[in-house]
């Protein structure tokens, strides 16, 4: 029969888990024979008791997985911010805790929409700057991890001023 694998695991004042492995193989399905292996646990007068119940836990290592990774929360409230001819900023609401970053998307008038940035974790503006004078700008964010990518923020539109005037410093009066 193959071997098994499992840990005794206790609470420790300090609040630390420490965790011993058995090894052990099924000679049938209602009797077992554990080998005790234990590398970490030398003085068991460190041990507490799980206040639970009263004996320590026991959990099959088998059943140990990977903490599961779900997509993030879609932003929202995105709003525009400053404007200036060449740059438009974007703000919004960052709705989750497990985000690696945000992508900005951007369009004008019925054209697809592109990515211009990316910012990181916890970052809830962007500045998309080089555009052009006096042109509307459609805008959305969304949120991404290595589980995937969120659903869309709300779509906002800017438009960018117009260029400062141009003066001729060299007219004399």
């Amino acid at each position: 029969m193959k071997q098994r694998q499992m840990s005794l695991c206790t609470l420790l004042v300090s609040g630390i888990m420490l965790c011993n492995m058995f090894f052990f193989t099924p000679v049938s399905a209602a009797l077992t024979f554990p080998i005790k292996y234990d590398p970490i646990i030398e003085d068991p007068s460190l041990i507490i008791d799980n206040p639970i119940i009263d004996n320590p836990l026991i959990i099959d290592d088998s059943l140990i997985r990977e903490p599961l990774i779900v997509v993030p929360a879609a932003p929202s409230d995105l709003i525009i911010g400053a404007t200036t001819s060449t740059e438009i900023t974007i703000e919004w609401s960052d709705n989750s805790s497990n985000e690696t970053g945000f992508t900005v998307e951007r369009r004008t008038g019925s054209s697809n929409w592109s990515q211009v940035g990316e910012v990181g974790p916890d970052e809830t503006y962007f500045t998309s700057d080089e555009l052009s004078p006096e042109r509307t700008y459609y805008f959305r964010v969304a949120a991404y991890n290595s589980a995937g990518t969120s659903g869309y923020s709300n779509q906002e539109y800017g438009t960018t001023d117009q260029p400062a005037p141009v003066t001729n410093k060299h007219l004399r009066g």
